[in-house]
């Protein structure tokens, strides 16, 4: 829900016959009440967007890991989606996500989202910034060995 770049490719998959697979429609935490671990790998305007979008579903008492199942899973063109759980509960609550349609408050509350948080990040994913701050801790490791 906070990023939709695979939308952008989804005519060319079908063009090449090749098959979808989503994953992680709660961004590894991103989309939730409890937020992402520390160490995820996201931009600070993301985690920003997904922090403001989550606080007003709160506000409006709606779920937010619940409009992202139902987001990831609305896109027809996506054979599967793979999500992982942190507990019993959450399990619980991402099956009832797939079984019930969303009420009008939460639909509200998905268009509210999506057009005053997630709509205007410029940067929508986090791809290479692991690698980018990899490389990065290699350079200061070779010059802090050459000043020794």
């Amino acid at each position: 829900m906070n990023d939709q770049t695979l939308l952008e490719y989804i005519d060319e998959f079908k063009q090449y016959n090749v098959g979808i697979i989503s994953a992680s429609p709660i961004s590894m935490g991103l989309l939730s009440n409890r937020g992402p671990p520390p160490w995820h790998p996201a931009t600070p305007e993301i985690k920003n967007a997904c922090q403001h979008a989550a606080e007003y579903c709160q506000s409006v008492d709606v779920d937010i890991s619940k409009l992202a199942m139902n987001f990831s899973l609305g896109v027809e063109e996506v054979a599967t989606t793979l999500v992982s759980t942190a507990s019993l509960a959450n399990l619980q609550k991402n099956i009832a996500a797939v079984m019930e349609e969303l009420n009008d408050v939460e639909k509200q509350a998905m268009d509210h989202i999506l057009e005053n948080y997630f709509r205007k990040v410029k940067e929508k994913t986090w791809e290479g910034v692991e690698v980018a701050e990899y490389w990065n801790k290699m350079k200061q490791f070779k010059s802090s060995c050459i000043e020794r």
